[in-house]
């Protein structure tokens, strides 16, 4: 049985204050358990815990398709020479904490 879950790339253009930048929003759990009622994913249910590989793929996905030049001219401005992801975050489906090991795991092997 497949099981979804959400990652997302997330584009910033520079501003007065920083440089473009480009973030990783990454899943820890198919679903969650925590129920918080402002938070679609808490409305699913809890399925399972990824692995530290799954979550460490989709950040290699991401950086797969940056390395290859996917995102340019999509998200990249023209006049910007800005390349590469700058920034991993685990905003994504679940709570990391209650994936502790593999969360751990993950962030030491990549």
């Amino acid at each position: 049985m497949a099981l979804n879950v959400e990652s997302v790339l997330m584009n910033y253009p520079s501003d007065d204050h920083r440089k473009p930048r480009k973030t990783i929003c990454i899943s820890s759990q198919v679903g969650c358990a925590l129920g918080c009622t402002f938070c679609a994913t808490g409305q699913q249910g809890f399925t399972r815990n990824l692995t530290s590989g799954e979550i460490i793929s989709q950040v290699l996905y991401y950086k797969k398709l940056d390395k290859n030049g996917f995102f340019d001219g999509i998200l990249d401005k023209p006049e910007s020479s800005y390349k590469g992801i700058k920034n991993i975050v685990f905003m994504g489906m679940g709570e990391p904490l209650a994936n502790y090991e593999n969360t751990i795991k993950a962030i030491k092997g990549y």
